[in-house]
């Protein structure tokens, strides 16, 4: 059942008061939820970034490798049939 203004003891300015009162310290958690938030955005995207940049530096390292290695043995192989002795073979 709804009670009547009239059995409410409390004067209207108090209550008035600490109404208010809640509503600052809401705005105030509000705010700071907001700014704790869009840190954890800020990081999150800085985080990306930066993993797609090693990333890419370690996809490019690996390639540069794989044409090392392979230019190595290329070049190996063209020392070793210029100047292999006929019928001698590398020991596997």
């Amino acid at each position: 059942m709804v009670k009547a203004l009239d059995e409410y003891r409390s004067p209207q300015h108090k209550v008035i008061a600490l109404l208010k009162q809640g509503r600052d310290q809401l705005r105030v958690k509000y705010r700071e939820l907001m700014e704790q938030r869009r840190v954890a955005e800020n990081q999150v995207r800085t985080v990306e970034k930066s993993r797609a940049m090693w990333w890419e530096r370690a996809e490019a390292a690996e390639s540069e490798l794989r044409e090392l290695k392979e230019k190595c043995l290329g070049t190996f192989n063209n020392f070793w049939n210029r100047y292999k002795v006929p019928g001698a073979e590398l020991a596997k």
